[in-house]
This record gives C-alpha cells, sequence and structure tokens, in this order.
C-alpha cells in the first residue's frame, strides 16, 4: 500500500498543471515483478508474474506511472 500510494502522490505532483516547469520522474522498479522469469535478459516488454504481494505492489506503480506519462505526460 505504501509504495502505490507514495508513487501515486509523486506523479500527481510532477503533473504539468501544478508545476511552472516540467518534473522529470524517473521511476525504478524491481526484478520481483517479473517472478521467476527463465529469459534473460528481463526487460519491459517481458511478461509480469510477480510471486509476491510485494512484486504485484511493484507492478502497480508500474502500471501507473505508465498511464501517468501517457495521460498527463508525466
Amino acid at each position: 500500500k505504501v509504495n502505490l500510494t507514495g508513487t501515486i502522490n509523486v506523479f500527481d505532483q510532477a503533473r504539468p498543471s501544478r508545476r511552472r516547469r516540467e518534473v522529470p520522474v524517473v521511476y525504478a522498479s524491481t526484478a520481483a515483478v517479473y517472478g521467476n522469469c527463465g529469459n534473460l535478459p528481463v526487460d519491459e516488454e517481458s511478461p509480469a508474474a510477480p510471486l509476491s504481494a510485494y512484486g504485484a505492489d511493484k507492478h502497480a506503480c508500474e502500471l501507473h506511472a505508465r498511464i501517468a506519462g501517457a495521460i498527463h505526460g508525466v
């Protein structure tokens, strides 16, 4: 919950409508999003398959980051 809520707050505050100038945001995730992926190297196109609540939470953060970028240009 903390990861997702914090990520939502960061991207909300970085929205262009809230800032006078563009604020770049870099989101660093974790390999836990991909679970026991057999294909290496893992990249953003690899399917998500989290095995823990932590991995699922970080995957939700990634999805929010992508949506914020697409909708708000963050």
